[in-house]
């Protein structure tokens, strides 16, 4: 799917309210970090070229959502998306941001399930889990 003008809109009304905030980022069904309040992020800008939408917040993460079918706003002013993939990608805690300490957590969609891969200098993660729901990434 092409996001039309009423996703742009969707998006520039999220974005005027989220812009500089925290916010938690949920993909299929999983809090980034563990819990709510683990690892906040703040918006700094965003992108929607087609289907695919690019999140960044700061310092240096973002995040990729493709293959998008619907988003809409819902409860808490959170951007609710239904998409295919998300990557959530960031540099290595306490490091230099060199590419060298880039690390990403990636998840695609897989009929009823997910697989998430882990890549970069932390230790290497591969695990499929059950996810059916409509709204694949949620920005809270």
């Amino acid at each position: 799917m092409v996001c039309g003008m009423s996703e742009k809109s969707i998006l520039e009304k999220w974005f005027r309210k989220k812009q500089g905030q925290y916010v938690e980022i949920i993909i299929a069904g999983r809090v980034l970090g563990g819990r709510v309040g683990e690892s906040p992020q703040k918006v700094r800008a965003i992108q929607l070229i087609g289907d695919v939408l690019l999140v960044r917040f700061e310092t240096t993460e973002r995040l990729v959502v493709a293959g998008i079918t619907d988003m809409s706003i819902g409860d808490y002013d959170a951007l609710v998306i239904a998409a295919e993939d998300a990557c959530f990608g960031w540099h290595y805690y306490g490091r230099p941001q060199s590419p060298d300490n880039w690390c990403e957590g990636i998840y695609r969609r897989q009929n009823n399930a997910v697989k998430f891969v882990r890549l970069g200098p932390l230790k290497p993660v591969t695990e499929v889990f059950e996810y059916a729901g409509k709204d694949f990434v949620v920005l809270l």
